[in-house]
């Protein structure tokens, strides 16, 4: 099941250590700020996804950012008009537990 986030969405319902990113972000930038980047053209993904020692030379992704920061902003990619939903299960998600007795 996705649950329901917002764009601009407040840390409290994230693990620490990506509530206190988001919070930092949120402290620094405004939302009108961010851009949307594919994930096929992101040099974060490129890292993540392991770059071997020998091709970081040859990945000028990494070392410039996407190509279409090189160009007008109107050929950037478009904003999409909706966040998706997070998976129930996503493992950045606080986890509430709840204990009753009677």
């Amino acid at each position: 099941m996705l649950l329901d986030i917002e764009p601009n969405n407040t840390t409290s319902q994230f693990q620490t250590f990506v509530a206190n990113r988001l919070e930092l972000l949120h402290s620094l930038t405004s939302v009108q700020q961010w851009r949307y980047v594919p994930m096929a053209v992101n040099p974060a993904d490129v890292a993540s996804h392991g770059l071997s020692p020998e091709k970081v030379n040859s990945a000028d992704m990494w070392f410039y950012g996407p190509k279409f920061l090189h160009e007008c902003e109107s050929q950037w990619p478009e904003q999409p008009d909706f966040m998706e939903g997070l998976e129930e299960d996503d493992p950045e998600l606080k986890r509430v537990k709840i204990c009753m007795t009677i």
